[in-house]
């Protein structure tokens, strides 16, 4: 039988169109590690315990602290890593985006983003959160949904911060194989 039959693992991808409160994510994060941590104490011992909850996740993430910036997060072990990278392309000036659009290959990253993570219904473009879950028998998407949601800004949360970040733009910057560039 594969492994994903002989020990339980299973995948899924959480997505929600509006911001991680920073703080609620930032103690999720610190639970997640703390979860981890506690399940191996820090052997890997017979594979049902190694492989039981939460094994890896990744992908991208919307803080309400850094509203105009796409996150990058990466969980693996015990480990989470949190990257700011560009701009959401929706956060972005016609100018701004023109400029970024027209380094190699991006034009074509543009697009795909328009066609498969635009909202077609709200004013927030491709701001999201799409994050991918892989776990063993121990993770269940039901209760790791209910957390992330958790996560999530409230109602009014949401329109305050509606009401503060519809229309706004994000600094000129952009950052290609290492290199960033800033104006403004």
């Amino acid at each position: 039988s594969s492994p994903q039959t002989r020990y339980g693992i299973s995948s899924f991808v959480y997505r929600a169109r509006r911001p991680f409160d920073t703080d609620r994510w930032n103690a999720f994060v610190e639970a997640l590690k703390s979860d981890r941590r506690s399940a191996v104490d820090g052997k890997l011992g017979p594979p049902e315990l190694a492989l039981s909850g939460l094994l890896r996740a990744k992908g991208t993430c919307w803080l309400s602290s850094q509203p105009l910036h796409e996150h990058s997060w990466s969980f693996a072990g015990a480990d989470a890593t949190l990257r700011s990278v560009n701009p959401w392309w929706s956060a972005l000036s016609g100018q701004h985006l023109m400029w970024r659009a027209a380094y190699p290959g991006m034009q074509a990253i543009y697009e795909r983003v328009r066609d498969e993570c635009w909202d077609k219904e709200g004013p927030w473009g491709d701001r999201r959160q799409e994050l991918v879950f892989i776990g063993g028998p121990g993770m269940t998407e039901e209760e790791m949904t209910a957390r992330l949601n958790a996560c999530l800004l409230s109602d009014k949360e949401m329109e305050a911060f509606t009401e503060e970040y519809t229309g706004k733009m994000a600094p000129f910057e952009m950052n290609f194989d290492g290199v960033s560039i800033s104006m403004g």
